[in-house]
């Protein structure tokens, strides 16, 4: 009889541990760590110059690397390195940065993104408009106005690069053309800084004069108070410490890609030594930011609800409608909405600063900033992305 009862005890525990196993799940977990050896790997594996790249994860940054060169030692005062505090200037992600702002002057003066954005221009340019120029804010920030703000013919500038204000009330003086919606242009964001001054100063800016005026004073002023001053960053945050920076501190270079230190041009130059006059500059004012930068409005504007840098309802608008985000694109994962941006010369030899900021569906943003031109960032972030998703039972 004991024997029998030790044997139904053994039993009896045997099947116990078999209940309590834990059975691993294979679902793939996404890996920030991986996320960061994949990127590292892929931009290491391209004939690049110089990066710098930054990784958040809910709502914190995980990670970051600067790496290689912002001048080659054949270049004037080479060579110099990057560090996490180089700025770059990241171009077109500043329409991102201009959508924050627009939307905060409009929530500040209970305006609806709804709202045909024409009636906010400056008074002096009401009667000059064509008539059938009526859009609205949503649309200015999707580039979806019939606005021909496109460059005359053997002009091999960045689209509808205008600079003054007096292309931008010419641009909207001539008719409507249909065929324009939905044309990636710069002047859609030009203009974001003249309703900013309106909006927010109500200023009437003189329309024969450029951006050398209060327009854009005012509009680095708000972002100083809506994003710089509030992030303690400290980049060139207005017209003179950008024209100071580039005057004083040794600036990346933009170099071809893939990139070649054999290579130089007509006038004996390995990379190309680019200036910034924030006052006209097409798009929105060329701002000098590092990976780091970004990295920190990134996190702070998607994670942050408490207002910090824009209301929830604000941030939401911006992320659904993709405000201001270009480039976004579909991965294995859902929906990665991106803006990109690239600075370079008109003529010669491709090349270019690149920048790229991406949000993946589970709180995590990327930001990569190089001085190669590279046009494939964002699919080198989407690829890093999708390869980071690890099966935890291997």
């Amino acid at each position: 009889m004991k024997k029998l009862l030790y044997l139904l005890v053994l039993v009896s525990l045997s099947c116990d541990n078999d209940i309590n196993e834990t059975v691993c799940d294979p679902t793939p977990q996404f890996s920030a760590e991986e996320f960061v050896i994949q990127i590292e790997s892929r931009l290491d594996e391209s004939p690049i110059i110089g990066y710098q790249f930054a990784v958040n994860q809910g709502g914190n940054l995980y990670d970051e690397l600067s790496k290689g060169l912002a001048r080659h030692e054949d270049d004037s005062g080479g060579p110099v390195s990057i560090n996490e505090t180089t700025r770059f200037n990241t171009a077109s992600i500043a329409k991102f940065v201009s959508a924050i702002l627009l939307l905060n002057a409009l929530e500040d003066n209970d305006i609806s993104l709804d709202w045909d954005f024409t009636d906010y221009l400056p008074p002096s340019w009401h009667d000059q408009l064509d008539p059938g120029h009526h859009y609205t804010f949503k649309e200015l920030l999707t580039h979806q106005t019939a606005i021909d703000f496109l460059n005359p013919p053997g002009v091999s500038q960045s689209p509808g690069s205008v600079h003054t204000e007096a292309d931008l009330l010419r641009a909207l003086v001539a008719p409507p053309d249909p065929g324009l919606l939905g044309t990636y242009q710069n002047g859609n964001f030009n203009l974001v800084r003249v309703l900013i001054g309106e909006i927010v100063y109500n200023l009437d800016e003189d329309p024969s004069g450029n951006y050398a005026t209060e327009c854009t004073d005012k509009y680095f002023e708000y972002l100083e108070q809506k994003i710089i001053f509030p992030l303690t960053l400290t980049c060139p945050s207005n017209a003179d410490e950008m024209i100071a920076y580039y005057n004083s501190t040794p600036y990346p270079y933009a170099y071809q890609y893939p990139f070649n230190e054999d290579f130089t041009d007509d006038e004996g130059a390995l990379g190309w030594a680019h200036s910034n006059n924030p006052y006209i500059s097409s798009g929105a004012a060329g701002l000098m930011f590092s990976a780091l930068d970004i990295a920190q409005i990134a996190a702070q504007f998607r994670h942050n609800d408490g207002g910090l840098l824009i209301s929830p309802l604000g941030r939401d608008n911006i992320l659904e409608f993709e405000l201001g985000l270009y480039n976004s694109l579909s991965g294995e994962n859902g929906r990665y909405q991106c803006k990109r941006g690239t600075r370079g010369p008109d003529t010669c030899c491709s090349r270019a600063i690149q920048s790229v900021l991406m949000f993946f569906p589970n709180g995590v943003e990327a930001v990569i900033v190089t001085n190669s031109r590279h046009n494939s960032l964002h699919t080198v972030l989407r690829d890093a992305y999708d390869a980071s998703w690890i099966n935890p039972c291997i």
